[in-house]
Formats: C-alpha cells, sequence, structure tokens
C-alpha cells in the first residue's frame, strides 16, 4: 500500500508538471489520472485484463510465482515481462507459453522512447504483434528481438559495468571514468548511471549475466557488491558513488581510489566489451540488421548518435 501511494503521488506530480509547462491541460491530467486504478490484492489486478505487465524485482523464482498465480487466475491474458537479464523462456514453467513474452522498458521510461519486445521460443505472432501494439500506443519504438538473457541492450551495457566494475575495483577512480565518457558523448557515466538505475538492480543483472555467459567475469573484490551490501543503492536511497538529494547530484559518497589512466584507455577498455558483445548478438541471430543495434542504444540507453553506431 506504501509503494502504491507513493506511485499515485509520483504520478500526479508528473503530469502536474506538464500542465504547468503546457504540454496537457488540467482536464487531460484528470482524465489519465482516473484510468489508473491501484490495488495490493491480485485477483482485482488482473480480473479480465487482457495484457499483465509484471515489474517485480529481478528475482527469477518471485517473477515465476507471480506469472503462475495471474495465469491460474486469468488464463486468457497475454503475461508480458519487464525482466531485464532473464530469458523468457525461464519464466515459462506452468504457463501458456504462445501467450508469454517480453515487454522491457528503459530507465527512465518517461523519457526513454525504446521498448524490447521479446519473442520467446514459443511465443505466438498474435502476442508479439498485440505486445508491438501496446509499445505503439505509448509512442514508444518496438524493437522485436529474439530470446536471450539480456535481450539487446542490457546484454550490451552488462558487460560495460561489469568492466568499470573490475576498473574501480582495481583502484581507478570512478569520477574519472564518469568524466571520460560523458566526454565519449554518453549522457552520463557508469558510475552515475549505477546510481540512477540502483545498485541491488545492477549487481543482480550482473550476477545473472555472469550466470548465462561463461566468459563474463565478475570481480572478486567487487566495489558495485560492496556498495549492494552497505544499502547504498543510489538514488533511491540517497548515497551511492554520489549523494543525492532525489534526482540532484550533491558530490561523491564515497571513493575508489586515485588512479586516473589517460582518457583513451579508459575509452577503449569499455568500449571494446561492447562491441563484441553486438558482434554476437548478430551471430546467434537475436535481431538481423546491425541497424536494429544502433537503434537500440541510441534510443534505450543514449548511445551518442553522432558516433554512427556501436557496429
Amino acid at each position: 500500500e506504501e509503494q502504491l501511494e507513493k506511485s499515485n503521488t509520483s504520478n500526479g506530480s508528473y503530469l502536474e508538471k506538464k500542465v504547468q509547462k503546457g504540454y496537457i491541460t488540467s482536464r487531460e491530467r484528470d482524465r489519465v489520472l482516473d484510468l489508473i486504478y491501484t490495488t495490493s490484492i491480485m485477483e482485482k489486478a488482473v480480473e479480465g485484463a487482457d495484457i499483465v505487465i509484471e515489474a517485480v524485482p529481478e528475482n527469477l523464482e518471485l517473477k515465476s510465482s507471480i506469472f503462475q498465480k495471474v495465469h491460474a487466475l486469468s488464463p486468457n491474458s497475454i503475461l508480458a515481462t519487464n525482466t531485464s537479464t532473464f530469458r523468457v523462456e525461464s519464466l515459462k514453467e506452468g504457463l501458456s507459453s504462445d501467450k508469454l513474452g517480453g515487454l522491457h522498458f528503459f530507465n527512465p521510461v518517461s523519457k526513454m522512447p525504446l521498448v524490447e519486445v521479446v519473442r520467446g521460443p514459443e511465443s505466438s505472432e498474435e502476442t508479439i504483434s498485440q505486445l508491438c501494439q501496446v509499445a505503439l500506443q505509448l509512442k514508444k519504438i518496438p524493437l522485436v528481438c529474439n530470446d536471450c538473457a539480456g535481450f539487446v541492450v542490457n546484454r550490451i551495457l552488462m558487460p560495460y559495468l561489469v568492466e568499470f566494475d573490475s576498473m574501480i575495483s582495481n583502484g581507478i577512480d570512478f569520477e574519472h571514468i564518469d568524466k571520460v565518457m560523458k566526454g565519449f558523448g554518453w549522457p552520463m557515466g557508469p558510475a552515475e548511471l549505477c546510481d540512477l538505475v540502483g545498485m541491488d538492480v545492477v549487481y543482480h543483472g550482473a550476477q545473472n549475466i555472469s550466470n548465462e555467459y561463461d566468459y563474463i567475469t565478475l570481480p572478486e573484490n567487487s566495489f558495485v557488491k560492496k556498495l549492494y551490501d552497505d544499502k547504498n543503492l543510489g538514488q533511491k536511497t540517497r548515497s551511492g558513488f554520489y549523494s543525492w538529494k532525489k534526482t540532484n547530484k550533491k558530490g561523491k559518497s564515497t571513493n575508489t581510489g586515485g588512479t586516473r589512466p589517460h582518457p583513451d584507455e579508459v575509452e577503449s577498455q569499455l568500449m571494446e566489451v561492447m562491441t563484441k558483445e553486438a558482434e554476437r548478438i548478430l551471430e546467434e541471430g537475436i535481431v538481423e540488421k546491425p541497424y536494429e543495434i544502433n537503434m537500440a542504444m541510441v534510443f534505450g540507453i543514449g548511445y551518442p548518435p553522432y558516433r554512427e553506431g556501436i557496429i
């Protein structure tokens, strides 16, 4: 109930800003808010639903148990997972898997245009079509891709964040890395990105990805794990790599060391792992064309468009 209350407050304040800036009228704000119904009772939430989207934390057992309950209550619903790193197939136990697919949004959802529509091994064309329609009605760009852990964007992003974790765990200054990567053209550096997404999401995502792909090795002395263990999760706890007041960065909150390699070295080390992963995605047929990967990176996590694509 507490989370629902926060959500309703957030929705209201978000729309009020749109009214103040002249993007929508107060009548439109009220119309939208009247369409949102919240409940903590699952039977009420899913009864008669065409599509149910789960967006719970990155815990496979939790996600599976929720989908099984939803399927029992509303067997005709399309089930869409917002997982960042699990395969859609890993959630199919006990379900009608032709009605199961991925609908993966990017943070912050209100601003990022991309939605990955993930085709599981048994997803029907009708299921994928309807998930694309949902994305289009939300004025998002749907990228249909085949199933794999991390899909397209996070499969490329997680090795980048793991490599960043290795660098800072070996004494490189995280603020130096952030400045270099912002100079490359990213909207924010990897430390700031971890704070925005949440150290818990990054930590669990890295664990899941490393379990799926044996060439991704987590650092033994992981600094991200240290922040996670200390419950310094980023913006949501007001402290991570940086200290935060809501969404405003107030300065460094921790220290990873004073080493500052040449910017070219930092840039090369981090971007190389991303490019290699993009090549693997093409080789495996997760998507068919390089432009699909390039588009996903620009519209999903803000890859600088003037860089002519990651692949």
